[in-house]
């Protein structure tokens, strides 16, 4: 929907009457209604009274976007007032003309004059990631980058963990964003050449499997593998340039370390690249940080999570009412570098040191 020159799945044509925002809006109601269906099945829910709440990640520049940022907020808030009509359940699929008119009659029992905290729909998808890193005590305050290489696009940030001290102690309070830059391509456009080269038709099989391919075909033989490789590293760099542009002084920038995120960030090619400091002139190439495993990420039965939780550090944090999420400080609330002017001298050169 955001970005439609860039997607690499396997193209259909949209079934008339229904737009990509349509057909957009109608997946997060899909999605509600997964989440609906797991709530109930969660032995907690059968004891006590339920309520469920959604919230939409959206890549943090794409925030910075208005008509995006308004689109984003369009369709969670659709969708929303599409799960309250109580619709059949979208897996069984949905005949044209009832998903229509669901979307009208959803779209028309939106308030228009309601007032809305854009923040209680969307947020971004790179601080949500990081809010089990801001909880994990094996995470400390400091400079921080972030890689999120996600389906279609790579989002990458750079950030500060501030400590405050509350009752005698120093602890962490707040993520201040510095600069954010999110672009194609994504997983989904590896995947693709990967497919490509090795003649199958499905990318999506691969998904989780591509390391496999390199153990009899090395990335630089796959055409546009490291150039793909090379664009996802531009990103990193491009985040880290906005963010110098609001302290321009490179030894402030020394000592970052790095949390990679997203099932992208685990292809061998792009691991590689993302291990390289953003810009040549920093101290050295960061380390890897692992914030741990969530303690409270638990499977639908109610046991523990025991997987591997980097796929759902995203979901995990966006499931965090507001009032358990840090304060945080996004790239247009920093104000940007202002050099210091020199003041004005009303006595000119000539009359400080000419003849009298």
């Amino acid at each position: 929907m955001a970005l439609p020159v860039h997607f690499y799945g396997i193209e259909t044509t949209a079934p008339a009457g229904l737009s990509i925002e349509d057909l957009s809006t109608l997946f997060v109601l899909y999605l509600i209604q997964r989440g609906d269906k797991a709530l109930r099945r969660y032995p907690p829910a059968k004891t006590g009274r339920v309520q469920m709440t959604m919230t939409l990640g959206v890549p943090m520049s794409q925030l910075d976007h208005p008509e995006l940022a308004k689109l984003f907020l369009q369709i969670a808030r659709v969708a929303a007032s599409a799960f309250r009509l109580k619709p059949s359940d979208l897996a069984n699929g949905l005949k044209l003309d009832d998903a229509i008119a669901l979307l009208r009659s959803a779209r028309e029992d939106i308030v228009k004059d309601e007032a809305v905290e854009s923040r209680d729909w969307i947020r971004a998808e790179a601080s949500a990631a990081l809010i089990w890193a801001f909880n994990s005590p094996m995470v400390t305050s400091g400079l921080y980058a972030v890689v999120d290489v996600g389906a279609g696009t790579t989002g990458s940030s750079w950030f500060r963990i501030v400590d405050t001290m509350q009752g005698g102690v120093w602890t962490k309070s707040k993520m201040a964003f510095f600069g954010a830059a999110c672009n194609p391509p994504g997983a989904d456009a590896i995947e693709h050449a990967v497919a490509r080269a090795i003649g199958q038709e499905d990318p999506t099989v691969l998904r989780g499997t591509v390391n496999n391919v390199f153990n009899t075909r090395p990335p630089h033989s796959i055409d546009g593998l490291l150039r793909m490789c090379d664009a996802i590293g531009h990103t990193y760099s491009e985040a880290f340039g906005r963010a110098y542009s609001k302290q321009p002084q490179q030894n402030a920038w020394y000592g970052a370390k790095l949390f990679l995120i997203g099932g992208g960030s685990l292809i061998d090619p792009v691991r590689q690249q993302l291990r390289r400091r953003a810009w040549r002139q920093l101290d050295a190439d960061p380390p890897l940080v692992d914030p741990g495993h969530p303690a409270d990420l638990f499977e639908e039965s109610g046991v523990p999570y025991a997987g591997d939780a980097r796929y759902l550090l995203v979901a995990y944090g966006l499931s965090h009412i507001d009032a358990d999420v840090p304060d945080i400080a996004n790239p247009n609330d920093i104000p940007p570098f202002t050099p210091l002017v020199p003041a004005h001298r009303a006595i000119s050169h000539e009359d400080l040191y000419g003849e009298r």
